[in-house]
């Protein structure tokens, strides 16, 4: 855009917490941005977890916190892999038009090395892939043997790193075309730790400020104030309230799903659905169930995904994002739109509306399919979060509620 650089990062901010904030002010200060975009993660997010807030808060508190505009990775790709989640948050900064750089967190904070290992990667795909899915059927995790294929291919380079900013950041430098990319060294916590690990620290994971609000813990000193209002309404009875929903709604899923439709799922297949059908019986809780049905090859995390993908109804053919949903914006980010509008930059679709939106679309037309495809997974994702967590179906819907303003 005319009127300066305009950084665009990658999130799920759930919650936003100190650490963002330092990652966001950092961001602008080393890009003199004139205006910042934020890709967040919806209503589901990368763990195969519900969102501690909804996405409309997250997006308003982040909007509060120093973003200008906040729009809506599609639930698809937050659960997905690393590399879908990556390409499809590049995809939609990208196609706005007017970003032009992208800055992430990352434990080793060297972008450079970084840079070298996503496009080793790039280059020898088609050899990594194949040695991967021989690893793989080894009984190694995907992460695992994506390493040991990276080791075995360039032994004396640098290792791919285990820590998930570090995993991120490669797939997205991976997806990127044109954006100028650059990294924060995380500060703190490491990406699983416990608030108990240091609890006078300035910068706490996500992970241990969620557990922390579980256990009922006062996190007012992890999160900044406008984050705080919202999660201080968020009790502990209440989170284990919205477990056992949950738990009872993935238990109703694998007893209903058969062995074909738990294929299709993106993270699915080689018998996964017997396994979590035979764990489904005496599991006690959602964390009981994915602890019986993970092997050394279905990492926690992999099970918790398919999980997620069964109950919000995924399936593998759904990777690229087909439209822009907008989420939140200040008065920045309404003229950083207008602008874009004006001179015609959007390589996709703006959505603001998704009622408006559904309403124009040409069922004969294929790129409308896809918007179409990509809305009802939202909406329908949103429905599946609005009776975890106990919300209106109605008004929460994602057919009714609109873009926060600012």
């Amino acid at each position: 855009m005319s009127d300066g650089n305009i950084l665009g990062i990658v999130g799920e901010y759930n919650p936003f917490h100190n650490g963002h904030a330092y990652h966001l002010e950092e961001s602008v200060k080393r890009t003199s941005a004139t205006g910042v975009v934020c890709a967040m993660s919806g209503d589901f997010v990368q763990r195969g977890e519900a969102a501690i807030l909804n996405k409309w808060k997250r997006a308003g508190i982040a909007v509060r916190c120093g973003a200008d505009l906040v729009v809506e990775i599609p639930v698809f790709c937050c659960l997905a892999n690393a590399g879908i989640y990556g390409r499809g948050a590049v995809k939609l900064l990208e196609s706005l038009g007017f970003v032009t750089h992208l800055s992430f967190g990352s434990e080793s904070g060297d972008i450079a090395e970084l840079e070298e290992i996503a496009d080793r990667l790039d280059r020898y795909d088609e050899e990594i892939s194949r040695r991967i899915s021989v690893l793989s059927r080894q009984g190694l995790s995907w992460p695992a043997a994506r390493d040991r294929a990276y080791r075995d291919f360039f032994p004396d380079g640098s290792n791919i790193s285990s820590s998930s900013n570090d995993i991120l950041g490669i797939e997205y430098l991976r997806a990127l075309h044109g954006l100028t990319p650059l990294t924060i060294k995380r500060k703190g916590a490491g990406y699983n730790d416990s608030v108990d690990k240091d609890p006078g620290a300035v910068f706490h994971s996500a992970s241990g400020i969620r557990q922390a609000l579980c256990d009922g813990r006062d996190i007012s000193s992890m999160v900044p104030e406008e984050c705080f209002r919202e999660l201080s309404g968020l009790t502990s009875d209440a989170l284990e309230i919205r477990a056992e929903r949950y738990f009872q709604l993935v238990r109703y899923r694998i007893l209903t799903s058969d062995e074909d439709e738990m294929a299709r799922l993106p993270d699915g297949g080689e018998g996964i659905g017997n396994r979590l059908r035979k764990a489904v019986i005496s599991a006690s809780d959602i964390q009981d169930l994915i602890m019986k049905a993970k092997t050394r090859r279905y990492t926690y995390t992999h099970i918790s995904r398919l999980l997620a993908q069964l109950v919000t109804g995924m399936d593998r053919g759904m990777t690229d994002p087909a439209c822009i949903r907008v989420l939140a914006m200040n008065e920045r980010g309404r003229e950083m739109l207008h602008e874009a509008s004006r001179k015609e930059l959007f390589k996709m679709p703006l959505v603001t509306n998704v009622n408006k939106t559904l309403g124009r679309l040409n069922a004969d037309d294929t790129k409308d399919q896809k918007i179409f495809e990509q809305l009802s997974a939202e909406i329908r994702a949103g429905d599946i979060y609005n009776l975890i967590t106990g919300a209106d179906l109605y008004r929460c819907s994602d057919r009714v509620s609109g873009p926060v303003i600012i």
